[in-house]
């Protein structure tokens, strides 16, 4: 996927909901996110945004401010260098990042042998694709680029 399209989830996740730019012409749910449970530390001001379009999307999301997320990334063993101020839950999955809709959608659909993905750092004006990594058993694996 081009840059573009991870600078519009990132735009999202920090100024608010254009949610065209994340799920193509048409909006919609995110297919098998039955619940989305979103953990963020109350001093976090890009997540609002992205969990908004979800939710606009008719994704249900729970939001939990939580002061201290190292209980969070312990409990679902995210490697250090893959943490951040917020952590969605999908199921029995989460998902780390300012994600792309379509990095979710494949997740879901495919149901892989993993703890969840996960985007490192802030996506920011970035031009090259970016690496989505798969964790399981604490080791970050390429799922996907985008």
């Amino acid at each position: 996927m081009p840059a573009l399209g991870l600078l519009a989830v990132f735009a999202i996740a920090c100024a608010g909901p254009a949610p065209a730019l994340v799920t193509g012409p048409g909006l919609a749910a995110v297919p098998g996110a039955s619940e989305i449970t979103a953990f963020q530390s109350p001093d976090c001001p890009c997540y609002g945004g992205y969990q908004a379009m979800l939710r606009q999307a008719g994704s249900p999301v729970e939001t939990r401010y939580v002061r201290n997320m190292s209980p969070i990334k312990e409990q679902y063993r995210i490697p250090r260098d893959m943490q951040s101020c917020h952590t969605a839950v999908y199921g029995e999955y989460f998902v780390k990042g300012h994600m792309p809709i379509t990095a979710v959608e494949k997740l879901l659909a495919e149901k892989p042998d993993i703890r969840g993905i996960a985007l490192p750092g802030m996506p920011g004006s970035q031009q090259e694709p970016f690496v989505i990594f798969a964790i399981s058993d604490g080791e970050p694996s390429p799922f996907m680029t985008y």
